[in-house]
């Protein structure tokens, strides 16, 4: 059936003509007919639609076109029927290629990748091997080859790292230190990376073993920084030889630095004078002995040391400026000469090194004389294991009424400053 595309008039207004009774009334069952006719299609009596017709250029009837158009309809939208709920969205589709979000997966069994493409040997010939123009794919093994680099900025070979990994191990023989990391240089320490534990504490003087040979690698004077709960520094003073697979190591934590028999982790070196956070305050290396007191012998024996108020020091394993000051006292009846002497002893009834000693003499006319002065002396000392030092007077000359050292004047000092500082 063929529809027209408008319904006729019973009249015409545009010429003012009536139609006959006779043709009015048949053009009037005529066009009821293709009214009903259409109706029938498109509503009244409505058809079921079929959506398995496909597209064609020339429908055969208005049912016959929207047959086609539900069959488009269900194809665009991939379902089973035209009327099902659509697979996804317009709006759905295009938010994976939106400009902003780029193209995204949800991972959900209707929006996943392709895995069985992932999951190609060869997908767009892509290869494992150094093939121009191709795509580079990962091989079973999870390698894959190029040609050697030209530019800067092209892919390296094995062959290319391995020659540089034998120039370093080359180096590297050559110079068995390690080198330090560009940010321990800048503060002056160096990681040591051995294991450090403890071994013994004397005082203030630990001794470590680390778990290496490091007998080429330390020496006496390097600064040294640990970590037991809080950051530990000292003054490698020792380095024992290499034995049992461990090299001992003594140093002195100056005055506020005592090693723990507990873990230390964290260790550095440094052979830098003011490696950061070290302490270089001389009164934190020094080790100091002071009396402010007289001490007096009366009626000493000539030629006699005496180590008055039992006053001397002790000074650990190390290199140490060592000196003292004190003003020695003598008096004498009926005398036209006295002498005294002091000294700084490794024993407190002699002299043990005459460079330590100071010489006080008084001569005039016979009466009682009285000599006294400020002595001090100084002397730089390596000591190999911690030493007494004491401070001793003699009576040069024979009945002496007395000697004394004045602290009451001046107070009477021994100190023993670390000479690596």
């Amino acid at each position: 059936m063929t529809y027209p595309n408008t319904l006729p008039s019973l009249s015409d207004p545009t010429v003012g003509q009536s139609l006959e009774a006779g043709a009015h009334r048949q053009l009037t069952i005529d066009t009821n007919n293709e009214v009903e006719g259409i109706g029938g299609e498109l509503g009244l009596n409505p058809k079921a639609i079929d959506d398995t017709v496909s597209a064609a250029a020339t429908p055969t009837s208005v049912a016959n076109f929207l047959d086609m158009i539900a069959n488009a309809v269900k194809v665009l939208k991939g379902t089973s029927t035209w009327y099902g709920a659509a697979a996804a969205t317009i709006a759905a589709i295009w938010a994976k290629f939106n400009a902003t979000t780029g193209h995204t997966h949800s991972g959900a069994a209707d929006d996943a990748p392709n895995v069985a493409h992932a999951a190609l040997t060869n997908p767009h010939s892509a290869t494992a091997l150094a093939t121009a123009d191709r795509i580079i794919l990962r091989d079973a093994a999870g390698r894959a080859a190029v040609v050697a680099p030209s530019a800067a900025t092209d892919i390296a070979l094995k062959s290319n790292v391995d020659t540089v990994q034998a120039s370093l191990d080359t180096h590297k023989a050559a110079s068995p230190i390690d080198h330090p990391k560009a940010s321990d240089i800048l503060g002056g320490w160096i990681e040591a990376g051995e294991t450090w534990t403890f071994v013994s504490i004397d005082g203030n003087t630990g001794v470590i073993n680390v778990n290496a040979d490091v007998t080429g690698k330390y020496s006496p004077g390097m600064k040294i920084k640990y970590t037991q709960t809080t950051v530990k520094y000292g003054i490698t003073t020792v380095v024992g030889a290499f034995a049992a697979g461990v090299t001992p190591i003594t140093f002195w934590g100056g005055t506020d630095y005592t090693l723990a028999n507990a873990a230390i982790t964290s260790p550095y070196y440094s052979t830098q004078k003011a490696p950061q956070g070290f302490p270089l305050s001389p009164t934190k290396w020094t080790v100091e002995a002071t009396d402010i007191n007289d001490r007096t012998q009366a009626s000493p024996v000539q030629n006699t040391w005496y180590n008055l108020g039992n006053f001397g020091i002790s000074i650990p394993i190390g290199s140490w400026k060592v000196s003292y000051q004190a003003i020695p006292y003598g008096s004498m009846a009926a005398s036209t000469l006295i002498a005294i002497k002091i000294t700084l002893s490794t024993a407190n009834n002699s002299e043990s090194d005459n460079t330590f000693t100071g010489y006080l003499e008084l001569a005039g006319a016979s009466g009682t004389l009285g000599i006294s002065g400020a002595c001090t002396r100084e002397k730089t000392l390596f000591l190999t294991s911690k030493t007494s030092y004491y401070l001793n007077i003699l009576a040069v000359v024979a009945s002496m009424g007395s000697l004394e050292i004045k602290g009451t004047i001046s107070v009477t000092i021994i100190r023993a400053v670390c000479a690596y500082l």
